[in-house]
């Protein structure tokens, strides 16, 4: 019961934050947990659930030079500026995050709920943009490194 209990939590926070993905994705697992076989269908989810989303999240960036609006010629100008350069080193460093915040997850999925907390303050109390768990989750874990480094 107090499964249902925390996903209906985290759906009416999902509200108040008015995070539409955090609330999608809560009302499916909520349903998914009610509906006959749920530990099948959830571990179906859990285990192919971020190779799913990867993979959206790669087709919606790849989309851009389907539709005709990056050139060659404007991917040579960015690469070779010191703004792209820059870029290439962030998302080198947050793919290097991506892969620890997934790592993190699986060793303690709790971890979880407490970035989509942090999420959903940082939204209501900073006006920020939801970020997704598994980038927070790789902050986290860094911060976890510096902090046992000085212990």
């Amino acid at each position: 019961m107090s499964k249902y209990i925390l996903l209906i939590i985290i759906a009416l926070l999902s509200i108040f934050s008015k995070n539409k993905i955090m609330l999608y994705a809560t009302l499916t697992v909520l349903i998914l947990a009610l509906l006959p076989y749920h530990e099948k269908n959830l571990n179906i989810a859990k285990t192919m659930g971020i190779r799913i989303g990867l993979y959206v999240i790669t087709v919606a960036i790849l989309a851009p030079i389907a539709l005709g609006m990056i050139s060659f010629d404007q991917l040579g100008k960015t690469l070779v500026g010191y703004k792209g350069i820059i870029a290439i080193i962030a998302g080198i460093g947050t793919s290097i995050l991506s892969t620890k915040g997934i790592q993190l997850q699986v060793i303690n999925p709790q971890i979880v709920i407490a970035v989509s907390i942090g999420t959903i303050v940082g939204l209501v109390v900073f006006k920020g943009t939801a970020s997704g768990p598994i980038i927070a989750s790789g902050a986290t874990y860094a911060i976890f490194q510096l902090i046992d480094k000085f212990k």
